[in-house]
C-alpha cells in the first residue's frame, strides 16, 4: 500500500509557476506539497527573458536577491533591428527596477525550488503524478518514482506541469482558444561573443523571421530565432550548420556573431501552439503554461508564470483566511483575462509570422523617431503599456500618418 500524505494544496510541477506558488502558499501557513518529475537542477526550453515586471514578482516573493546572485548581466536596453532602422530604448521601470535578467533555467529553477523549501513547502523530485478523481472532484494525486509511491490527499490540486500538462488532460480541461504559430523556435548557448557596453535584449528582424542575442550567466549568450516555416522549410534537417548559416544570412547579426562558438544545444520547439484552457474546476486549478501558453516571440512566458502563481496564491490565501473552500476560484479566470488577455491576443497576432507590411513599417519608423513612443512601445514587453490601447485603430492611424 502506498503511504498517504496530506496537504491543503498539492502542486504538480515545480518550475517557475509551481515553485513560486508553493513558496507563497507555504509562507502563508498553507500546507503545501509540490511534486515534479525531474530532479533539479534541470534545464528546459525557454526564452529566458525577464523584464522588470517579472523581477518585481520575484522581489515580492522574496527571492530576487538569490536570482541576482547568479550573476546574469543587468539588461537595461532593448534593440530591435529592422535592417535600415532600429528601435532602441527601454521600457519604464517598475517598483524602481530598471533592468531585466536573462537567467538559464537550469540555474533559475533550482533557486526557486530551494526558496520554496525554505519557506516551508515540501518538494518531492523525480516523481510523476496523476490526479485522483472521485465523484467528479479531484481529491489529491497519486505520485510514483525513484522506487517510491505516494497518495497525497489535498483540498486543491494545481497543475503547474507545462503546456503538455498531464493534469489538464486528466481533468479534461477544455480549450478556450488555440492558434498554431507560423514559426518554430531554435536556440543555443554561445561563448566568445563580444559583450555590448550596455547589456541588451537584441532582436534582428529578417523577412518574416527574427533572431535574438541575449546575455546570460557564465559569460555566455543565448542566441536563437523564430524561423518562418515558409522561409526556412528544411532548416531543421540541416542541423547546426544550417542554423548558423541562417543567422549569418542577416547582415547585422552576421557582424554581431563574429567568432561566437556554440557550447550547448541547439534546442528546438517545433510545433508551437498558443492556447488558453479552462483553468479551474472541482478540486483543481491550472497555472502557468498549463493554463495558457503563447508563442515565445514576445518573451513573456516567465512573467506570465510568476505573476499567475502570485495571483492564484492570493486567491487561495483569501479563501483560507475566510474559511471558504480552497477550490472556490470562480473569479480566477476573470482576473487572469484582465491580467494577461491583451498580451495574449497581441502575441497571437504577431505569431502569424507575416512579413512587414508597408503600414507596419511606417508605424515602427514613427516609433523609432520618438523617444516617448519608443518607451511606450517597449512598455508592452514589461506590461506597463496595454497593447489593446497602443494598437487601437486611432493610434495606429496617427502613427502611420506621421510617416506617410
Amino acid at each position: 500500500m502506498s503511504p498517504q500524505l496530506g496537504a491543503d494544496v498539492v502542486i504538480v510541477g515545480a518550475r517557475c509557476a509551481g515553485a513560486t506558488l508553493a513558496a507563497l502558499l507555504a509562507d502563508a501557513g498553507i500546507r503545501t506539497i509540490a511534486v515534479d518529475r525531474t530532479h533539479f537542477p534541470s534545464s528546459t526550453v525557454s526564452t529566458h527573458t525577464m523584464h522588470a515586471d517579472a523581477l518585481s514578482v520575484l522581489r515580492r516573493t522574496g527571492v530576487l536577491g538569490a536570482v541576482e546572485s547568479l550573476g546574469a548581466p543587468r539588461i537595461r536596453e532593448i534593440v530591435c533591428d529592422y535592417g535600415d532602422f532600429q528601435i532602441v530604448g527601454a521600457p519604464p521601470p517598475i517598483d524602481d527596477i530598471d533592468h531585466g535578467l536573462c537567467v538559464r533555467r537550469v540555474d533559475l529553477d533550482q533557486v526557486l525550488v530551494e526558496h520554496a523549501r525554505r519557506r516551508g513547502a515540501q518538494v518531492i523530485e523525480g516523481v510523476t503524478a496523476a490526479p485522483i478523481v472521485e465523484d467528479g472532484r479531484v481529491t489529491g494525486v497519486r505520485a510514483a518514482g525513484d522506487g517510491a509511491s505516494y497518495e497525497i490527499n489535498a483540498s486543491l490540486v494545481v497543475g503547474a506541469d507545462g503546456r503538455t500538462s498531464t493534469t489538464a488532460r486528466a481533468v479534461h480541461a477544455g480549450y478556450l482558444h488555440r492558434q498554431p504559430s507560423g514559426w518554430f523556435l531554435w536556440f543555443g548557448y554561445f561563448s566568445d561573443l563580444e559583450p555590448r557596453k550596455m547589456a541588451a535584449y537584441e532582436l534582428y528582424f529578417h523577412g518574416a523571421s527574427f533572431f535574438y542575442v541575449f546575455p546570460t550567466t557564465g559569460g555566455h549568450h543565448v542566441i536563437g530565432g523564430e524561423f518562418s516555416f515558409q522561409e526556412y522549410p528544411g532548416l531543421l534537417v540541416e542541423g547546426i550548420d544550417g542554423l548558423l548559416r541562417a543567422f549569418r544570412g542577416c547582415d547585422a547579426l552576421r557582424e554581431r556573431l563574429g567568432d561566437a562558438r556554440l557550447v550547448d544545444g541547439p534546442f528546438v520547439l517545433y510545433r508551437i501552439e498558443s492556447f488558453r484552457r479552462v483553468s479551474v474546476g472541482p478540486g483543481w486549478a491550472l497555472v502557468g503554461d498549463a493554463s495558457f501558453f503563447k508563442d515565445p516571440c514576445t518573451g513573456q512566458g516567465m512573467y506570465d508564470a510568476l505573476r499567475a502563481a502570485e495571483l492564484l496564491a492570493q486567491l487561495v490565501v483569501e479563501r483560507s483566511v475566510s474559511e471558504r473552500p480552497l477550490d472556490d476560484l470562480s473569479d480566477y479566470a476573470l482576473q487572469s483575462e484582465r491580467e494577461f488577455g491583451p498580451w495574449y491576443r497581441f502575441t497571437c497576432r504577431a505569431a502569424r509570422a507575416q512579413p512587414m507590411s508597408t503600414e507596419r513599417g511606417r508605424m515602427l519608423r514613427a516609433i523609432a523617431s520618438d523617444s516617448a513612443l519608443t518607451e511606450a512601445y517597449l512598455g508592452i514587453q514589461n506590461h506597463t503599456t496595454n497593447p489593446d490601447d497602443f494598437f487601437a485603430k486611432r493610434n495606429v492611424a496617427r502613427l502611420i500618418g506621421a510617416h506617410a
